[in-house]
């Protein structure tokens, strides 16, 4: 919507007019055939086991020439992530031995809580065969989320995150050495819920594309919500991927000790990427930070092993994240600013 859709004063153009490939939904390159007369003889056979029949129901008729060739700016969307699987042109020299040549193009990274996408994947297409802990169909959704050795499609969502860091790292060194624009945005899926006018314009100006105007923002904004993705605009994908889209629909699910679990996976595989900070905001209780038990529950005459965990946060650039006062590595001491031990509070009955 925001390359190709719309004009300035909001009005949609013509598919044809826009010269969009997709316009209806994203487009995977791993999913698409390589050319038109790949797709017409699988489409041909009657025995063919590729995933073509599906491709072109789901995404159009288009095949990886077709992406290829599209006007600039080029969009492609995928699932591949990390230094092991986007293309070398993009990354530039990777390595002990690189020679410092940057790639070329512009990522944008989406993130979403993680208690939330092992919901969505375990309805995905259907709710998954072997429950959420596990039967005679397999281990269950819940373990092998938290597995180390995760089965699903594309592996571990930890490894995800901590390999897109490194990513995020290349990236940015990459542009400070050789004094380029960020290559690499990262947005948030509850951000994008939050502002969503905003975090368009954020994506705007880091594609450099034309300013914005209130009119083209508006109606990109409309054309990008779940509903109207839903509803039509994200194409034939609406019926594959869109469920309810919501920000924490994890409640709704698994027990309070299953979640705790859950957590303390988060803490051991994310606690010090930089990434994943704003995540557990969402994956706490809904009051973040604040126990969920009434204090009257915790008190002396209970076992304070039972006590919920108490987790500081702190406001940055408009997102909650775990403030690091206290550090989550074992025996490390307890961290306060000097701020906090100065001055005095004022107190009419003392």
């Amino acid at each position: 919507s925001l390359l190709h859709t719309f004009d300035d004063d909001g009005s949609k153009r013509s598919v044809n007019a826009a010269g969009e490939i997709g316009g209806q939904g994203q487009l995977y390159p791993s999913s698409l055939p390589v050319d038109r007369d790949e797709m017409n003889a699988c489409l041909a056979d009657p025995n063919d086991t590729t995933s073509t029949k599906f491709s072109k129901q789901v995404f159009g008729d288009y095949t990886l020439e077709d992406l290829m060739n599209q006007p600039e700016p080029r969009l492609f969307s995928t699932h591949f992530f990390g230094t092991k699987f986007l293309p070398k042109e993009f990354l530039g020299d990777v390595g002990e031995n690189e020679s410092g040549g940057s790639g070329s193009g512009r990522l944008v990274i989406v993130l979403r809580n993680l208690k939330d996408v092992m919901v969505s994947l375990h309805f995905f297409r259907g709710e998954a065969k072997d429950g959420w802990q596990g039967n005679e169909h397999g281990p269950g959704s819940f373990n092998r989320f938290l597995s180390d050795d995760c089965p699903n499609a594309f592996g571990s969502s930890f490894g995800w995150i901590r390999e897109q860091e490194e990513l995020v790292t290349l990236l940015q060194e990459q542009a400070a050495k050789h004094l380029q624009k960020e290559r690499v945005l990262v947005v948030y899926y509850e951000a994008l819920k939050a502002d969503l006018p905003g975090e368009i314009g954020r994506i705007n100006d880091f594609l450099d594309l034309p300013t914005l105007t209130d009119s083209k923002r508006k109606a990109v904004a409309e054309d990008c919500t779940f509903s109207a993705m839903k509803s039509g605009t994200a194409g034939n994908m609406a019926k594959v991927i869109m469920r309810k889209g919501a920000i924490g629909d994890w409640n709704n699910y698994l027990t309070p000790k299953d979640w705790s679990l859950f957590d303390k996976v988060y803490d051991q595989q994310l606690s010090n990427v930089h990434l994943a900070r704003p995540l557990p905001f969402y994956q706490l209780s809904p009051l973040a930070g604040c126990p969920a038990h009434k204090r009257r529950e915790c008190t002396l005459h209970t076992d304070p092993r039972t006590w919920p965990v108490f987790r500081r946060q702190s406001l940055e650039n408009g997102i909650m994240v775990p403030d690091g006062l206290v550090s989550a590595k074992k025996g490390a001491t307890f961290v306060r600013p000097p701020s906090e031990y100065n001055g005095s509070i004022p107190s009419e009955k003392y």
